[in-house]
């Protein structure tokens, strides 16, 4: 762990790749510079960018601004440190945030046990008595426990936190992914390796829709809209996998089955197969998140 700014940073970054070679885990923390200084090159005492040297070098960095995050960050640092293929994981600590007090019950409350059991059971299809895909809302407000399958707690799930997941309440979260941090659907990885992976892309053909248009732009489509029939299992079949190209419903269940019948690397493309290309809306429903005047937010409130 780095005992200072500066020069504790950089006695322990040197042995970040000794440390990665080895597959050895470690949640360093070290206090760093006032940002507004750091940003503006104004010149602090031992001035350092420490997040941005130890991105390239550790397997996550990540910076907590305020007290209260510090027990999820730590929390996040050893999930991604020892998850997976261990590796250094670097908490960038501002030195405004090392002035900063709570209450005891409050730093108590924030503080976050990382589990990490091995799940014995596959979530319910669609048509189980307890699937409540149709109550998404509904079900991210009441749920005690959520099972993440290679999916993050990211701004599509509002952070695990807010009023989609409702406010004041405490959620327990399970995470089953090798790489905690993101798991991306790796084509050529899946083909070298042939696993018996299986993977479906939904598309609408637009960000939000696959029919908004672009007004006064000569007929230039929408920077919203995708290229409208994009054939991602042609690249699936390029690396050697199984391409399957579904138009409908039975299409999707035929492809899917037959996938995981044979165990074969299959991507099924099932652009418009299921989604509307005019029932889209703003991606996560996150409006939000859009940036308002003070004045409109007490109008709202």
């Amino acid at each position: 762990m780095p005992d200072g700014f500066g020069t504790g940073f950089s006695r322990w970054v040197d042995g970040t790749g000794e440390r990665d070679h080895q597959l050895l885990s470690d949640d360093p923390d070290s206090g760093s510079s006032a940002r507004e200084i750091v940003d503006f090159q104004q010149g602090d005492y031992e001035e350092m960018d420490q997040l941005a040297i130890a991105k390239p070098m550790c397997k996550a960095a990540f910076r907590v601004l305020s007290a209260e995050d510090i027990g999820i960050a730590v929390a996040h640092a050893i999930r991604a440190a020892d998850s997976g293929r261990p590796g250094c994981v670097y908490l960038d600590l501002p030195a405004k945030l090392l002035g900063q007090t709570m209450e005891a019950s409050v730093g108590k409350a924030s503080l976050v046990e990382v589990i990490d059991p091995a799940p014995r059971q596959l979530p319910a299809p669609d048509d189980h008595p307890q699937s409540a895909g149709a109550a998404r809302s509904l079900v991210l407000k009441e749920a005690d426990v959520v099972v993440m399958l290679g999916a993050r707690l990211n701004w599509l799930l509002s952070h695990g936190k807010g009023k989609a997941w409702g406010e004041g309440t405490s959620k327990r979260f399970i995470q089953v992914d090798i790489e905690p941090r993101e798991m991306d659907s790796n084509v050529e990885m899946i083909c070298r390796y042939e696993l018996p992976v299986c993977v479906v892309i939904f598309s609408n053909n637009g960000i939000y829709r696959g029919t908004d248009t672009n007004p006064g732009a000569d007929g230039l489509v929408a920077p919203t809209v995708l290229v409208k029939g994009s054939r991602y299992d042609k690249m699936m079949e390029a690396f050697g996998g199984v391409g399957a190209y579904a138009t409908n419903r039975d299409e999707l269940a035929e492809a899917v089955n037959a996938a995981l019948d044979s165990g074969k690397p299959t991507l099924v493309n099932a652009v418009n197969a299921v989604i509307d290309e005019t029932a889209g809306t703003e991606s996560g429903r996150i409006g939000d998140l859009i940036p308002q005047s003070v004045m409109t937010r007490k109008k709202q409130s």
